[in-house]
């Protein structure tokens, strides 16, 4: 464990390369940006099931969601990734690919533009182009 202090936010792919397991077993969590961070990495992920977590993690695909305050589900959760290479490798790829499908930017935006340009369809909105 190396305890850095703050990161800055050019060095964070770099930071995320230099681990094998990313954990995060908050107990308040609004979106799990930085284990979205580390999925894209390809790192395996542990985090507790809190606030928006596991929205951003499939269990037992792309890393192990446990119980929030539950030591010893933690504790296996990481053991089984420390002492097994391949599927920290499957996870880490799994999580990639997972980043890549659902959160996309570009394709996000334009499923947040499509949305905003239905509800103003059936509002009866005048839209101009």
């Amino acid at each position: 464990v190396t305890f850095t202090g703050k990161v800055p936010t050019a060095d964070v792919v770099r930071y995320h390369n230099m681990i094998d397991i990313f954990v995060a077993l908050s107990l308040r969590e609004s979106f799990g940006v930085a284990v979205l961070e580390s999925s894209a990495c390809e790192k395996p992920v542990v985090v507790s099931n809190t606030g928006g977590l596991p929205e951003v993690v499939k269990d037992g695909i792309t890393g192990f969601i446990v119980p929030g305050k539950d030591i010893d589900a933690a504790v296996n959760a990481i053991e089984k990734l420390l002492f097994n290479k391949p599927l920290r490798k499957s996870f880490g790829e799994n999580g990639r690919k997972m980043v890549a499908e659902k959160y996309d930017w570009d394709k996000n935006f334009v499923k947040i533009e499509n949305i905003y340009y239905n509800l103003l369809l059936k509002s009866g909105s005048a839209i101009s182009t």
